[in-house]
C-alpha cells in the first residue's frame, strides 16, 4: 500500500475520514486525479487490530457519523451523478432523490412471512401476510423459499393495507402457505448493487515456474454458465407431458439457467493465462480446472518458447504422396 498512497496522494484535492464503530474501521475517502488531470476518487478502510489497510469499499462519502453502534454516511453528490467507477468497474451513478441523503449501514434484517391462499401460483408477484411484526419487506431484499430460484430480489412492495403485495424478478411457483424468507442485500450503497471481489497473490519461491491446475473455495453460490454459453435469464420450471404439452411444475432443474455468483474473472502468471469456466459443487465446496487460454495464432500472441507448444515447425509444401 505504500506505492498505492503515492500514486494516489500526489494529486489529492480533498480526503474525508469517518469512523464505523460496529465494525471498528477508519473509512476513507481521496478525491484526487490521474496523470491526465481527469478526477476519480476510491474509499479505503484501516483497521486498528490488523494495523493496516484492510479493503476497498463501493462508495464515495461526503462526511460519516456512527451513533449508538450505527453507521450512517452522506453519499458524494459529486460521484453520485458522475459517470466514475468503483475499484471493481462498477458505475457511482444513482438518481437525484438521493442527494444530501444520510444512509445507514450495515442493516441486517431478516423476516419470514406466510403467502397467502390468493396467491398466483406461478407469477412474478406475491401476496404475503404481514404478520404480528412491525418490519414490513423492502425493495431489493433477496428471497429465499420453496419454488424461488437463486438470486431473486423483491422489485416493488405494495403495503398501504395488510396484506402486502410483492413483485419479483424472477418467476416463482409457490404454495398457500409457504414461508418466504426475507433478507438484505449485501454491498447496496446509495440504491447501486455493487459486488465483491478478492485478489490473491501467490509469490513464493519467485524463481520457480509453477503449476497451478485447480481452483477451489468454500462459500456461497458460484456463477453458472447454462450449458452452450446460452442465456436464460429466469427459471420457467419447464417439463414437457407425454404429449409434448407444457406443463408447469416447481421442479427446479439445476444449472439449466444464469445465476449470480462467484468466479474467476482474471488468471495469470508471468509466464501464462488461463481461464476458470465456473465452478462444480461437490458437497458444498466448489471446484474446477484451470484451463489454458486459447490464444495460440491470434496476431503476434503465439510464444514459441511456451512449453504447451509443441511440433516441428511450419509445413513448406503439402501435396499427395502420389504426385
Amino acid at each position: 500500500m505504500k506505492d498505492w498512497f503515492k500514486d494516489n496522494l500526489y494529486w489529492a484535492e480533498k480526503i474525508v475520514g469517518s469512523y464505523d464503530d460496529r465494525k471498528e474501521q477508519y473509512n476513507m475517502s481521496i478525491l484526487t486525479m490521474d496523470d491526465n488531470q481527469s478526477p476519480y476518487a476510491k474509499t479505503l478502510s484501516y483497521v486498528e487490530e490488523k494495523r493496516g489497510w484492510e479493503s476497498f469499499k463501493s462508495y464515495i462519502h461526503e462526511d460519516g457519523i456512527s451513533h449508538k453502534n450505527t453507521y450512517y454516511t452522506f453519499p458524494s453528490n459529486l460521484y453520485s451523478r458522475s459517470n466514475a467507477t468503483d475499484p471493481y468497474g462498477v458505475n457511482y451513478y444513482t438518481s437525484p432523490h438521493n442527494f444530501a441523503e444520510m444512509f445507514q449501514h450495515n442493516i441486517d434484517f431478516r423476516i419470514k412471512r406466510a403467502i397467502k391462499p390468493s396467491a398466483t401460483r406461478y407469477d412474478n408477484v406475491a401476496t404475503i401476510q404481514i404478520g404480528g411484526g412491525t418490519i414490513k419487506p423492502l425493495i431489493g431484499m433477496n428471497v429465499v423459499g420453496n419454488g424461488v430460484p437463486e438470486d431473486t430480489y423483491i422489485t416493488s412492495v405494495s403495503c398501504d393495507m395488510a396484506p402486502c403485495t410483492i413483485s419479483l424478478n424472477n418467476l416463482v411457483f409457490l404454495d398457500e402457505d409457504e414461508e418466504l424468507e426475507f433478507t438484505m442485500p449485501r454491498n447496496r450503497f446509495y440504491d447501486i448493487p455493487h459486488y465483491s471481489m478478492l485478489k490473491t497473490v501467490f509469490n513464493r519461491d519467485q524463481g520457480s515456474v509453477k503449476r497451478f491446475k485447480t481452483v477451489n473455495y468454500e462459500g456461497s453460490q458460484a456463477k453458472i454458465i447454462p450449458n452452450g454459453g446460452s442465456t436464460y435469464v429466469t427459471n420457467t420450471h419447464d417439463l414437457y407431458d407425454y404429449t409434448g404439452a407444457l406443463v408447469n411444475t416447481g421442479i427446479i432443474i439445476e444449472d439449466n439457467y444464469d445465476k449470480l455468483g462467484w468466479f474467476v474473472e482474471r488468471l495469470e502468471t508471468d509466464m501464462q493465462v488461463g481461464s476458470v469456466r465456473e465452478f462444480v459443487n461437490k458437497e458444498n465446496k466448489w471446484f474446477d480446472y484451470i484451463r489454458g487460454k486459447d490464444n495460440t495464432g491470434l496476431g503476434n500472441l503465439i510464444d514459441t518458447g511456451e512449453f504447451s507448444l509443441q511440433g516441428l515447425g511450419w509445413g513448406t509444401l503439402i501435396g499427395d504422396e502420389d504426385e
